[in-house]
């Protein structure tokens, strides 16, 4: 909490992984600078799990979903998946995916690309949809999805560690280089600020993306209006 008020933070969502109960007793507990996201394996689920996330969806527990395509090995466009989406909507909730590169190698790159997207993109035209880490390392073809589709945002989160690595600042500026060519591409308005905390610390992400050659009121658009569009809070 400390960081967050330190770098003026006023609300960051976490991510479940593979179990929602963690981050559904952590945000009840700091409900005030929190929101969760929940997820569930499209590929192992029952009729009563889609029931526990409709009443969590029902009392405010969760405010987004997130799905892990190219871990769990589907394509989001797969018919299993469409009760999910169905819920998504119902309560008109974002549904995130991990997009691009995957942190292990038994992971499949071919469900993690954001070129899936854009047939779940068609196929639900009203759920609201965001690709994770600007779907890097093919952020050009990110760029084109969220251009064509009005219902798709991607994410800034993660495109570098916050650790020292080899070219750290060499591969920064390309990345600024990259988003910038989504936005003047795509607009502004699609773009959702994200660190993937804790493996880089929100102070140095907030200097990374205050880089990019842009308007100042875009700026706002990244920060906070963008999330506010999205997750319909005001």
């Amino acid at each position: 909490m400390n960081d967050l008020k330190e770098n003026n933070i006023v609300k960051a969502v976490i991510m479940s992984t593979f179990s929602n109960d963690f981050a559904k007793e952590f945000v009840r507990k700091n409900s005030k600078y929190f929101w969760a996201a929940a997820t569930i394996n499209p590929l192992d689920y029952k009729k009563k799990d889609l029931e526990k996330l409709d009443n969590d969806f029902k009392n405010g527990f969760f405010k987004a979903i997130k799905l892990y395509p190219g871990y769990l090995k589907f394509y989001p466009a797969d018919e299993i998946c469409s009760p999910i989406y169905k819920l998504a909507i119902k309560y008109k909730i974002p549904v995130y995916f991990h997009s691009g590169d995957t942190s292990f190698p038994n992971a499949m790159l071919k469900y993690a690309h954001p070129f899936n997207i854009d047939e779940l993109a068609c196929k639900f035209q009203k759920l609201r949809i965001v690709i994770s880490h600007l779907g890097n390392p093919w952020i050009t073809d990110t760029k084109e999805i969220i251009a064509k589709n009005p219902n798709v945002y991607a994410d800034l989160s993660g495109l570098f560690p916050g650790k020292n690595i080899p070219y750290k600042e060499e591969l920064k500026k390309k990345l600024l280089e990259q988003i910038e060519d989504v936005i003047y591409y795509a607009g502004p308005d699609k773009l959702l600020f994200g660190t993937d905390y804790s493996l880089v610390s929100h102070r140095e992400y907030l200097e990374f993306i205050n880089r990019l050659k842009i308007h100042s009121k875009d700026f706002d658009k990244i920060f906070y209006k963008n999330a506010v569009k999205l997750f319909g809070e005001t």
